[in-house]
């Protein structure tokens, strides 16, 4: 269905829209459909989300699945008009179609206050219409690619020939041809382009654009003394810091969590909407001045020197602290793995990577794996030193394992890395990189939640270089700056523990390899174990955490199996594939009975062979005996038994009970106190 945007009624036809659309564009498979759906930025106006004819979102853009999913404008228009979704009209994609040319576009937005956009729209080329909101035109053509120009208000321009759509309308001013936009946008918009770069650049040449690190350490300072609650002064504060480029991005994300009712996503989407203050009207001393009207010392003036405390750390946060609502938890495995750093760590040999692969694809909403929930589905990047393990983990869950995805998902949403040892800042730009193109925007009934992905470093010892791995000041820079690059993010860190443990170690032999810093700077900790009484099983162990856990511990049941491959040079080979099926362990009477039960299994398997053994070992003896002529044998003593057998001697002198009891065994007692030696010889030997 499609719904009159003015009167809000249902339309039954899209009669007349097509009159005025050239029939290149009518013929060309390049049609959506589009939805206005609320910005999750209050004040923001509503977004334009583009829906294949399938009534799947539009993902990606310029890609083979992406030509593939558009249709014809007749195949469009049938699928609106019967759709049981409501969607607002129809969309036309720009970008390339296969042939080496591109369908292009320029948007004007906001005619009405931009005097220069009244003029230039009476020489807009190719097909023009109005755009949905009546005070802004598109243009849309056919030619070569071009470099985009980007949204901007101060300008009003927008030109495009990749990555977007135009909703269309059908309110034509004009199609006289279909002219190449390349040289009007070159001659006659770029320049409007270079206007925003040089009004950017003024601002560099002011001085007051970078920071410098003893600058950031007093803007942080003064930030301590004043939390963000307030809205006006929350957005005051962003504007002061904008000019001050990624820097002041990062200082003020920061400060901004200090707010009861802190969102990530608002935060990053205002954060856009600031304007860069070519003026210099205002910028971060704006923000140290109202700090020291409320009581902040700066470092460098001579009166911090005769302080006797500072302020800063000194007081508390604030006179509403226990006024605001309770946090909400952001779960990468709900219930038991939160967001931020957490290290997971392992002996070797334990199977680090065979337990986390698996968990990563549920992350990932690649395997559906019962009482394991994952509300935010994300894309994961896995940075492994060996690729080949990789695949064949996720090979042998897709033989072996049920509701396991495709390999199509699987290279969408599980991307592999090989790992390169870099140093920390190094790694903070692929993880601002990772996280700008494998972040995405969760549909409607999610309130368009800005979802990051799941990076993981395995090991970390693989990739991250540190001069020395036991100094804790060197990985305290290391985890602090990758949790400033994460802001809120997700990442793992696989790690090497210091000693093989089990699930029975005591809680202070449960540390990864290297400095304490790795425990003490992570959001969490986590710990893969084996149990001994139970070998062909691993488990995660919560260690450190900032929650309360649904569960503590996950039960891993390790499933192995093979598959020939064929060489190169005509070998054929055997390939072993080893992954782990995670589970949920509940409570501990649930757990102490099944290693009751595994125990008393193993004890009644022990039992039985200690009665063979015994009893074998005692007909042995006296055979030798016999056979030698020592008639006078007496039998073999307890000890002899004992040092033969070994194991506990409770053990040893049940199984001769029992074998005693069943008549197997006789007993020869020398002497009468109760300490004298007993020697046992088979029953019925004399």
């Amino acid at each position: 269905m499609i719904i009159d945007k003015d009167t809000g009624e249902l339309l039954e036809s899209l009669e007349g829209i097509s009159e005025e659309i050239p029939d290149a564009m009518l013929h060309a498979k390049r049609w959506l459909l589009w939805k206005e759906v609320p910005h999750p930025v209050v004040g923001k106006k509503p977004r334009k989300v583009p829906f294949y004819i399938s009534g799947f979102t539009r993902k990606s853009t310029d890609t083979e699945e992406d030509l593939f999913e558009l249709a014809t404008f007749e195949h469009a228009s049938e699928a609106i008009l019967n759709s049981p979704e409501p969607y607002a009209g129809l969309g036309f994609a720009l970008g390339p179609d296969g042939t080496g040319n591109y369908w292009q576009g320029i948007d004007f937005d906001e005619i009405s206050k931009h005097a220069h956009l009244q003029v230039l729209w009476n020489d807009l080329p190719g097909y023009v219409e109005s755009s949905p909101n009546g005070d802004g035109v598109h243009a849309i053509s056919y030619g070569k690619e071009f470099k985009s120009i980007g949204s901007s208000k101060e300008d009003g321009i927008e030109a495009y020939s990749t990555g977007r759509f135009f909703t269309v309308t059908g309110a034509a001013h004009r199609c006289e041809s279909f002219t190449d936009l390349t040289d009007f946008v070159e001659q006659v918009l770029r320049p409007y382009e270079a206007r925003r770069a040089k009004n950017f650049n003024q601002i560099i040449s002011h001085g007051e654009h970078s920071l410098s690190p003893a600058q950031v350490a007093d803007i942080r300072s003064a930030l301590t003394r004043i939390r963000s609650d307030d809205y006006d002064t929350w957005v005051q504060f962003g504007l002061a810091l904008k000019k001050h480029g990624e820097d002041g991005r990062s200082l003020w994300m920061e400060w901004s969590q200090s707010s009861d009712v802190y969102d990530p996503a608002e935060a990053r989407n205002k954060w856009e909407t600031f304007p860069i203050d070519t003026k210099n009207e205002i910028d971060y001393r704006h923000i140290l001045k109202e700090a020291q009207g409320l009581g902040w010392v700066n470092p460098k003036s001579n009166i911090n020197q005769a302080m006797v405390h500072d302020p800063v750390y000194d007081e508390p946060i604030g006179n509403r602290f226990f006024s605001g609502n309770f946090d909400y938890i952001e779960y990468t495995v709900d219930g038991f793995i939160g967001t931020g750093v957490t290290v997971i760590a392992g002996a070797a040999g334990v199977g680090k990577t065979s337990a986390v692969v698996p968990i990563a694809a549920i992350v990932a909403g690649l395997w559906k794996v019962p009482n394991i929930n994952i509300v935010l589905r994300r894309k994961v990047i896995y940075v492994t030193e060996d690729p080949g393990q990789l695949r064949r983990i996720v090979k042998g869950m897709m033989m072996s394992a049920e509701n396991v995805a495709p390999a199509s998902e699987f290279d969408e949403w599980f991307h592999v890395i090989p790992a390169n040892r870099r140093k920390p800042e190094q790694l903070a730009k692929s993880i601002e990189f990772w996280r700008e193109r494998y972040s995405y925007e969760a549909e409607a009934n999610q309130n368009h939640y800005m979802i990051d992905p799941l990076i993981i470093f395995d090991t970390s010892n693989a990739t991250i270089d540190l001069d020395n791995e036991n100094d804790n000041a060197e990985i305290g820079r290391a985890i602090g700056s990758i949790k400033k690059t994460l802001n809120g993010g997700s990442m793992w860190l696989i790690a090497h523990l210091a000693k093989a443990i089990t699930r029975t170690s005591a809680p202070d032999e449960l540390s990864p390899r290297g400095g304490g810093a790795w425990v003490g700077d992570a959001h969490g900790v986590a710990f893969l174990v084996k149990d001994e009484d139970i070998p062909d099983k691993r488990f995660f162990v919560l260690g450190k955490k900032r929650f309360e856990a649904a569960f503590n511990e996950m039960e891993m049941d390790t499933i192995t199996g093979n598959e020939t491959v064929s060489t190169p040079w005509g070998e054929i080979q055997d390939i072993v594939y080893r992954f782990g099926i995670p589970q949920p362990l509940f409570g501990d009477d649930s757990m102490e009975a099944r290693k009751a039960e595994v125990s008393a299994r193993n004890k009644n398997m022990d039992d039985s062979m200690r009665l063979i053994r015994v009893l074998d070992y005692i007909k042995r003896e006296w055979k030798q005996a016999m056979d030698e002529g020592l008639y006078s044998f007496l039998g073999v003593s307890t000890n002899k038994i004992y040092e033969e057998i070994g194991g506990k001697k409770t053990y040893l002198l049940e199984a001769l009970a029992e074998l005693t009891d069943a008549q197997k065994v006789e007993i020869n007692v020398q002497g009468e106190h109760k300490n004298a030696t007993k020697y046992y010889r088979p029953a019925g030997e004399k």
